[in-house]
């Protein structure tokens, strides 16, 4: 849910994006009694922004949303590459080209280390931790063999 300065964020986003001048953005205000964004409820800012967010779509100026990843989905990004990374180099699992099956293996394996019963319940600092370990187990196998080569 967002914070109450969020939501004036936004607002103030919005009134820019539809070129809503000050005498409008006043006139909006008054609508709810209030002469400023900062006397608004969250729930009024909320009727705003979509009221807002309803025009810039009827006039095809809405911003498509925002393919970023969040760090929770980074991160579960990272500890499933360290993990197969780490399956690969101990030769369970093909290098590259994984499948559904890899996959499995793979969060499989991340649920396991983590203790819990699917891969989404994993928290973010878990993932990270999973991920640095896994990675650095890989590391040491790559040196190993990097050694027995010589």
């Amino acid at each position: 849910m967002k914070t109450h300065s969020q939501y004036i964020k936004e607002l103030h986003i919005l009134f820019n994006q539809c070129n809503i001048s000050d005498a409008n953005k006043a006139a909006i205000y008054s609508s709810y009694g209030v002469t400023s964004s900062k006397e608004l409820n969250g729930a009024q800012l909320g009727e705003i922004c979509n009221k807002l967010h309803d025009l810039l779509q009827k006039d095809g100026k809405e911003p498509k949303p925002s393919r970023r990843k969040t760090p929770l989905q980074q991160a579960q990004t990272c500890c499933k590459v360290a993990i197969g990374k780490l399956l690969a180099a101990q030769g369970k699992i093909p290098a590259s080209g994984w499948s559904f099956a890899e996959w499995n293996l793979i969060t499989g394996t991340a649920c396991r280390a983590a203790g819990v019963d699917a891969f989404h319940q994993i928290p973010l600092s878990k993932l990270r931790g999973i991920a640095y370990e896994f990675n650095s187990q890989a590391q040491a196998i790559a040196q190993s063999k990097q050694i027995i080569n010589q």
